[in-house]
């Protein structure tokens, strides 16, 4: 039970401070959740298209090793 244990609340000044350090990561973090999201859904699309050649890639300028 939690409400058994005792936690230590630091001052609103310091609570400020790691919001103004801690936000900017949120904010990444979110952000690069929300592009990996946008690639799976691109790949899940292509994907299957180009496995079945239904897009043609031969005329794009792709360097291979």
């Amino acid at each position: 039970d939690f409400r058994k244990f005792k936690v230590v609340i630091p001052p609103s000044h310091i609570q400020q401070e790691w919001g103004n350090v801690a936000e900017p990561m949120v904010e990444l973090c979110c952000n690069l959740i929300d592009k990996n999201h946008n690639l799976r859904r691109t790949r899940d699309l292509l994907l299957p298209k180009l496995l079945s050649g239904d897009l043609d890639v031969s005329k794009l300028d792709i360097k291979t090793a």
